[in-house]
């Protein structure tokens, strides 16, 4: 546009009258000219901030991105971590529990093989066993056997003393051997 009215100014075709609105227009026109060189140069150095904004952002995002991957993966590796040594804990523990059941089941054991009434069996045995052997003694040495003692009840065989007057002389032998 100016160098349209720079040749229009040159050919001298313009009236006087018409100079100062043609002079206006001009400077108009250059102030313009340089306000938009101005208003593109400002703008430029914007749409430079803009576009190195924009890629540090996307460099910024795309870390971000690497960094979420990254902690995605450690995550999967934990919780599959978990997994594995929550699951070697619950086997753990079963066999713990096994564990303790069959120790609990082996007291109950000892318990009823070691019971004070246990004992006051074997203790009824022995002296059965010890009276036995005394008796077998007495008889080596040609002495009566006692047969009112009460370890002598305990034996095996005894007999009550049956009344004799109504007994046959086999079945007085019989019940003084034992044998009734």
């Amino acid at each position: 546009a100016l160098a349209i009215l720079g040749d229009l100014q040159s050919s001298s075709r313009l009236a006087s009258r018409h100079a100062k609105a043609f002079g206006n227009a001009v400077g108009a026109l250059k102030a313009a000219k340089v306000a938009f060189t101005s208003h593109t140069e400002v703008l430029d150095g914007m749409l430079r901030e803009i576009a190195a904004s924009a890629k540090a952002e996307d460099a910024r995002s795309q870390e971000s991105v690497r960094s979420l991957d990254h902690e995605r993966a450690n995550l999967e590796l934990v919780r599959d971590s978990h997994e594995s040594r929550r699951t070697r804990c619950l086997e753990s523990k079963q066999v713990y529990e096994a564990q303790a059941a069959e120790a609990s089941q082996y007291a109950e054991t000892l318990d009823g093989e070691c019971s004070p009434k246990l004992y006051a069996m074997e203790s009824s045995e022995r002296e059965v066993q010890i009276h036995a052997l005394e008796d077998a003694q007495r008889v080596l040495e040609g002495r009566e056997v006692v047969k009112e003692s009460a370890a002598y009840l305990n034996l095996r065989g005894a007999t009550q003393k049956a009344e004799q007057s109504s007994m046959s002389p086999m079945e007085r032998a019989a019940a003084e051997m034992g044998v009734a």
